[in-house]
């Protein structure tokens, strides 16, 4: 008779590994009446752990660390929640993963970050990269005989040994275009607002929605600011923009999650014929009033949970083979967000096992 695994439960539940992992271990957050069935599965399936699994584990523990920021917060704990649902799937082998969090991607916070970190508990490190300037930082845990990934924001000059991520140009692209479409004079004025200048990710993502915008409208105008994903510099430079200015903005665009709900409330606060359209990154339940007011028109979305998810699936093999990945580039495909389904995005597989992907 073939043995009972985890991954059988897992299909005869339909819910993901991680989550039969926390039923069975009782850790982290999990509906109780998922929990009731999985664990009436496993019962009437007889299953036990594997224990040569765990006798590997007791010989050597695997320790990753894991150096992200913890805003935004919905945005950071669906990152959180991929990464804690692949140590759940690793944990009979000895993965440990130890969070190391910056307050923001800023370079100056998560280089602060960094510089207290004692090399020599960690085997591996995983890093959601908020500049080039942790390149360097990379460098030098590479040469030091440790295994770097990178995951959502990239460092593409450094070390790192491989990258899951959107690719935040195309991305750019995908927004851009619906942007173009809602667009109705042949000279618009867009205002396009950057969360960390220096951020990769951010970056590309404005500069494909600057090229496609262009290509479709010859005579747009740009107006180009950073706003270092603080919602108060938003406010700061949308009223500057907007009211003191008075310039006749057709749409804005935030490269980050950040911010979203701020640009909305101000652009609610003009007269209708004023009034610029919203288009930002991510999605938060705040956001949503404003997509029903048809204020914040899009979203672009970058599935943060699967990309925590396979990135740490991935560290983690490599880890435990020695073998380097079979690419150096995972692509997560971006999605377009509208009011018609934002809020099938506020939750992540942690939280509901309704959605696969």
């Amino acid at each position: 008779m073939e043995r009972v695994t985890v991954k059988t439960i897992a299909e005869m539940a339909n819910v993901s590994i991680g989550t039969v992992d926390r039923a069975l271990n009782g850790r982290g957050r999990i509906n109780p009446d998922t929990k009731e069935r999985i664990l009436k599965i496993a019962k009437m399936m007889n299953y036990t752990p594997n224990r040569t699994a765990q006798a590997l584990k007791r010989q050597r523990q695997i320790r990753i660390g894991i150096v992200m920021a913890d805003t935004p917060i919905q945005f950071c704990d669906h990152l959180r929640h991929g990464i804690e649902d692949a140590l759940g799937e690793m944990d009979d082998y000895g993965i440990v993963g130890e969070f190391l969090l910056s307050h923001s991607l800023s370079a100056r916070d998560q280089m602060e970050v960094v510089s207290g970190i004692e090399p020599e508990r960690f085997d591996a490190f995983l890093i959601n990269a908020g500049s080039e300037e942790i390149g360097g930082w990379i460098d030098q845990m590479a040469d030091q005989g440790k295994t770097v990934a990178t995951f959502t924001t990239d460092t593409p000059n450094s070390r790192r040994l491989f990258h899951v991520g959107e690719n935040p140009y195309r991305a750019g692209m995908l927004i851009g275009g619906y942007i173009s479409q809602c667009l109705d004079r042949e000279d618009p004025l867009v205002a396009i607002l950057t969360g960390f200048p220096g951020n990769t990710s951010h970056d590309l993502r404005c500069r494909g929605v600057m090229d496609t915008i262009a290509s479709l409208y010859p005579s747009v105008r740009f107006l180009q600011d950073n706003y270092y994903d603080s919602e108060n510099v938003v406010e700061e430079k949308l009223n500057d923009m907007l009211i003191r200015r008075n310039e006749n903005v057709d749409a804005i665009f935030l490269s980050s999650g950040i911010g979203i709900d701020k640009a909305s409330i101000i652009a609610a606060a003009l007269p209708q014929g004023r009034r610029p359209m919203v288009f930002g990154y991510d999605i938060n339940a705040d956001v949503l009033p404003f997509m029903d007011m048809d204020i914040c028109r899009a979203c672009a979305f970058q599935d943060p949970y699967w990309q925590s998810y396979y990135a740490m699936t991935i560290l983690g093999r490599c880890c435990l083979s020695g073998k380097k990945p079979t690419r150096e580039f995972y692509k997560v495909r971006t999605k377009l967000i509208t009011k018609y389904n934002a809020a099938d995005y506020l939750m992540d597989k942690q939280q509901s096992d309704e959605f696969l992907i």
